[in-house]
């Protein structure tokens, strides 16, 4: 997982024509999909540090959420998805297997999880199977998102008026207008945990005459293409709060809250738990989070200390980590939504 701690020109090569990138030997360059700016604002051959970091890191995070859904034994798993910055634009291209020319990998990468999946350790699928599925759901969250004018709508619960078709497969959520959007169960009910304050890092950057671009090939060269422009950016981006985050969780307080586990991070050896709408990094006192994969993506109760503290020692009053003692699931995971496997009962 590239992070901006880490995040260096050494993991993010781009094409140029004095100094070409390193070859791999398993060549499949071909891009499943892309996230790009368009418009008169975005300059040719142009890509900022800044920019460029954040939103590979965005986009990382968006597609390991459904990543994760589909497997759970991936959860804790070391793997990188590559992707190409096309030259002279503020595309990213996303590719689905070891690839040649210019790619986002880290170097502990060729041993992963690519070369793992892509011997079919994930059934019948291949890597790009899995990460153009990836892609469709990340779509799916933002149509949906752009559909109703929220992210705030996150479960069936939280709907009226919905109406069903094709067997139960597909939800029609009617927006403020009246009018319906019909989205696939299995991507509906993945929606309400998606990690939109990854997302919305990356909608910071849309601007006047600037929008974002999430663009997806079938494998007939087909794309279907979602656009987020300036006038909807607010739905999923909210100006940085100057205040402190949860004040009332003082540093050194020993807490329980209660809220919902959004990944896992084995690398980092920590978990996301998402608490009243923000997602507050959490690490175990003792032990891996590997001990704690079958509370992946379940409501619990996490028990342990606010720290405000960086990892130099010095006091960040604004942010604040956990330290845990216990995690407790309130629920089972039998209720997991699986990606592949989704079977839903009639209401």
């Amino acid at each position: 997982m590239i992070s901006e701690k880490n995040f260096n020109q050494d993991d993010l090569f781009i094409e140029n024509q004095s100094h070409p990138p390193p070859q791999t030997s398993e060549i499949d360059d071909i891009p499943i999909g892309y996230l790009k700016f368009q418009g008169k604002r975005v300059e040719e051959g142009v890509l900022d540090g800044k920019t460029a970091g954040i939103t590979l890191i965005g986009l990382d995070s968006s597609l390991r959420y459904f990543i994760s859904s589909m497997n759970l034994e991936l959860v804790a798993e070391e793997y990188e998805i590559p992707v190409r910055i096309e030259k002279g634009s503020w595309e990213i291209n996303v590719l689905g297997l070891i690839a040649g020319g210019a790619i986002f990998v880290a170097a502990s990468y060729a041993g992963g999880f690519v070369k793992k999946i892509g011997a079919n350790d994930a059934g019948d699928l291949t890597s790009k199977d899995i990460l153009r599925k990836s892609l469709i759901g990340v779509m799916w969250c933002i149509k949906i998102s752009l559909h109703v004018g929220t992210v705030a709508k996150k479960t069936l619960d939280d709907l009226t008026g919905v109406k069903w078709k094709n067997g139960n497969s597909e939800i029609g959520i009617p927006n403020a207008e009246g009018r319906y959007l019909f989205v696939p169960v299995e991507y509906f009910n993945l929606f309400g945990h998606f990690p939109f304050d990854s997302f919305g890092q990356i909608a910071g950057f849309i601007e006047n005459e600037r929008e974002l671009v999430l663009g997806v090939h079938d494998n007939s060269g087909n794309v279907e293409e979602v656009t987020v422009n300036n006038s909807q950016k607010g739905i999923f981006h909210k100006e940085e709060e100057s205040e402190i985050l949860f004040p009332e969780l003082e540093h050194e307080q020993y807490i329980e809250l209660k809220g919902h586990v959004t990944r896992g991070n084995e690398s980092a050896n920590s978990i996301g738990f998402r608490y009243n709408e923000h997602i507050l990094t959490c690490y175990p006192t003792k032990g891996n989070i590997k001990e704690h994969k079958s509370k992946m993506f379940l409501n619990c109760e996490i028990i342990g200390k606010i720290s405000r503290e960086d990892r130099f020692g010095n006091y960040i009053e604004k942010y604040l980590k956990i330290y845990f003692d216990q995690l407790i699931p309130e629920e089972s995971d039998n209720t997991h939504p699986d990606l592949f496997g989704f079977e839903m009962e009639n209401k």
